[in-house]
C-alpha cells in the first residue's frame, strides 16, 4: 500500500488542534523554551505542523522561521499566529529541502513532535546536514523523536486516546519489517459509525542509526536525553529521545 505523508498531514489539519489540545500545548512549549532561556533569538522551527512551538517561540520574543512539508498545516499554523498577532515566517519545504539561503541564520532550531521519524532513510542525513548548515556558529538545535528501540521491543499498537466533547481520537501503530504505520482513527462518539481512518508511513530510526549520522556530521556538541528534564537516555526504558546538538 502506498502512503502519502504530506496528504496525511493535510488531512490531519482539519482536526490536529482539536485533537492535541493546541492552547494547553502552546503553554508548554512557552514554559520549555523559558527553561531554556530561548529569548530574543533568531531562531526555526522545523516540522511546524499546526505551529505550537514557533507560536510558543515568537511568543518570547524570538524572530521564527517555519517550515513545514505540508501546506494545509503550515495554512493553520499561519491562521493561528495571525489570530495571536504573532509574526512568523513560513516556508513550505521539509528539512531537507531547505533552501541553501538559510544557511547560518539561526542560533536555535528545533525540530520536535516526533518529526525526524517521517523522513526517510535515505533523507535522514541530509536532514541532519541542513539542521548542520542553517545553524549559526555555536548555535544550538533541540530534536525530539520517539524511542524506537523501546516501541519496537515491545510493539504495542495502541499509542493513546484522548477526545474532546464530540469526537474521539485513536491513535495506534502496524508494524512491518523496515516501517510502522501510524493510524488516526477518528469518530463521533455518539454515533461511532461516523468514523474516519487515516494512515502514513513512519521510519523507526533507531537509536545506533541516529548516533552513527549525527556523527558522521560532525557536530561540536552532541548530548542524548530521555526527557526536557535532561536525565540521561536510557534505550531499554526511556519513551522520547531528547537530541541536543551544537554546531
Amino acid at each position: 500500500m502506498e502512503y502519502n505523508n504530506k496528504k496525511f498531514f493535510d488531512e490531519t489539519s482539519k482536526f490536529y488542534n482539536s485533537m492535541i489540545n493546541s492552547e494547553a500545548a502552546v503553554e508548554r512549549k512557552i514554559k520549555l523554551f523559558t527553561k531554556l532561556k530561548i529569548k530574543g533569538l533568531v531562531t526555526a522551527d522545523l516540522g511546524c505542523g499546526s505551529g505550537v512551538d514557533s507560536i510558543g517561540l515568537s511568543t518570547l520574543g524570538n524572530e521564527v522561521d517555519a517550515f513545514d512539508p505540508s501546506p494545509k498545516m503550515i495554512g493553520l499554523a499561519e491562521k493561528s499566529s495571525v489570530e495571536k498577532r504573532l509574526d512568523i515566517h513560513f516556508h513550505n519545504f521539509a528539512i531537507e529541502d531547505i533552501p541553501k539561503q538559510f544557511n547560518e541564520k539561526y542560533s536555535f532550531v528545533c525540530s520536535l513532535g516526533n518529526t525526524i521519524a517521517n523522513i526517510s532513510p535515505n533523507n535522514l542525513l541530509p536532514a541532519f546536514q541542513r539542521i548542520k548548515d542553517i545553524l549559526k556558529l555555536e548555535g544550538r538545535a533541540l530534536i525530539h523523536i520517539l524511542n524506537f528501540d523501546l516501541i519496537l521491543s515491545k510493539k504495542e499498537r495502541i499509542i493513546n486516546i484522548t477526545e474532546n466533547s464530540e469526537i474521539s481520537f485513536v491513535r495506534f501503530y502496524d508494524f512491518f519489517d523496515d516501517h510502522i504505520v501510524f493510524n488516526i482513527l477518528k469518530f463521533v462518539k455518539e454515533n461511532p459509525k461516523e468514523h474516519e481512518l487515516i494512515s502514513t508511513k513512519l521510519y523507526p530510526h533507531t537509536f545506533a542509526t541516529i548516533f552513527t549520522m549525527l556523527n558522521e556530521v560532525n557536530f561540536s556538541g552532541l548530548e542524548f536525553y530521555s526527557n526536557f528534564n535532561f536525565e540521561i537516555f536510557d534505550i531499554t526504558r526511556s519513551k522520547d529521545l531528547i537530541i541536543s546538538l551544537t554546531r
